[in-house]
């Protein structure tokens, strides 16, 4: 069984870093910068193609475009090529335009992220009584509400519910390695562990087929759409994603069957823990603005360091507490304290870079919504480090107590616990919506 695992997880890791050595490391988010024919615009002649220009690399097989003539028939755009650059994409117009036209265009940056726009101009050549003078037409519906299939709340929800099974599922592997051995094999541990594992490997397989949607603009077969998302970073990120999560459930299952296996199993854990993080590091804000190479470790540290926080503290709170006497909860909160500290301290440094590369300019905090997200969450981060700290009290005096009395102090722990994963939540909820806004 050990040589079977070792060569399978050689060949997932040797597969993995092919991918990522294959994966751009440059900026992720992308920005609309012009177009010919520009917004407003009044033209004698129709114009036969439509030229784009972003301020990064546009993926061919992720952007498409419609029309809608004077006279209200919606006509999609064929495949778009690239202009002198990579950042200025064509598409061919069909003939007969006239009157107040509106093109739309969308594209999936390499982050993921579906962002889109429109344009709309006159063509007066063959228009007749007054249309010549009308103003470019305008439609009731947003561009958001065209930019995907998916609505953007139900994003979020799969994303909150990705970021919540990870960081339970890894507090809960590391309280039962380093603090409350046998949690895994609760009741409680095994519910949580089957939640956290099928929440894993589901979600990113549903983000991917969402991703396939977004990147089949012009109508190809689902096999040519598969190949064009496999073909993008994120896309294939988030395969690889649901596959490392796949194998992370086996091992997990491993784990709860048989406690005969932990040590062995410990490697192979790590490994696709750790690449999980990174593939999820991938597809956000990890590789956009400054120094892009940095994104990606610094974001795999600060998740981890998350996981050990919060996730152990729902483990605590959720399984090992239940489970044991006050006597035994006190101890174990005794033991889980020291790491708590030192992951505080990791996610306060990794937290504090990332602001500085996503927003050079720290006046972008507090006139961005991504700024002011982030303003809200580190916040509320602040909240639980001062729970935490009167956790800490709480402990000092039941130790410094000639009668201790583990009954009160295990009450109070588990309010003000249960208080700090209540934030904690409020947290991951932020995460997963800062993930689809672009940095000021």
């Amino acid at each position: 069984m050990r040589r079977i695992l070792v060569r399978f997880f050689f060949s997932l890791i040797t597969a993995a870093a092919f991918v990522l050595a294959n994966g751009s490391p440059a900026s992720a988010h992308n920005t609309f910068v012009d177009s010919l024919p520009r917004d407003g615009e009044a033209l004698v002649v129709a114009p036969t193609t439509w030229t784009l220009t972003f301020a990064k690399s546009v993926p061919l097989e992720s952007a498409s475009g419609s029309v809608i003539n004077g006279d209200g028939v919606r006509t999609p755009l064929g495949s778009p090529r690239h202009g002198t650059t990579d950042t200025v994409i064509v598409f061919d117009f069909p003939a007969g335009l006239t009157g107040g036209t509106t093109a739309r265009w969308q594209l999936v940056s390499t982050d993921g992220h579906v962002i889109s726009g429109r344009v709309s101009f006159v063509i007066t050549s063959g228009v007749g009584g007054d249309q010549g003078n009308s103003s470019p037409v305008t439609t009731a519906d947003s561009d958001a509400g065209e930019a995907a299939s998916v609505p953007d709340p139900v994003r979020a929800g799969i994303r909150f519910g990705n970021y919540a099974a990870l960081v339970l599922l890894g507090g809960l592997l590391f309280v039962d390695l380093d603090i409350a051995s046998g949690a895994l094999r609760t009741v409680r541990g095994r519910r949580l562990s089957t939640w956290g594992v099928a929440v894993l490997a589901v979600a990113p397989l549903i983000q991917f087929f969402v991703f396939v949607d977004d990147t089949n603009g012009n109508g190809e077969t689902f096999v040519t759409a598969l190949g064009d998302a496999l073909s993008l970073t994120a896309g294939a990120m988030l395969f690889m994603r649901a596959v490392v999560g796949g194998v992370l459930a086996y091992v997990v299952y491993l784990l709860v069957r048989s406690s005969s296996f932990v040590r062995s199993l410990i490697p192979p854990l790590a490994a696709t823990a750790v690449m999980y993080l990174v593939t999820l590091a991938y597809v956000g804000h990890s590789r956009s603005q400054s120094f892009p190479l940095f994104g990606i470790p610094l974001d795999v540290v600060h998740t981890a360091a998350v996981m050990v926080w919060l996730g152990g503290l729902a483990s605590m709170i959720f399984v090992v507490v239940p489970s044991v006497d006050a006597t035994q909860a006190i101890g174990a909160f005794k033991r889980f304290g020291p790491t708590a500290q030192r992951a505080v301290v990791v996610i306060a440094l990794t937290g504090v870079i990332q602001t500085f590369r996503l927003h050079g300019n720290p006046g972008s905090l507090v006139t961005s919504t991504h700024g002011l997200l982030l303003l809200a969450k580190v916040m509320l981060v602040g909240l639980m480090i001062r729970l935490a700290a009167r956790n800490r009290r709480v402990l000092q005096r039941h130790a410094a107590a000639a009668i201790p009395n583990d009954d009160r102090a295990k009450a109070i722990l588990l309010r003000t616990t249960t208080t700090e994963v209540l934030f904690g939540g409020a947290v991951i909820a932020l995460t997963a919506i800062l993930v689809a806004v672009t940095p000021g």
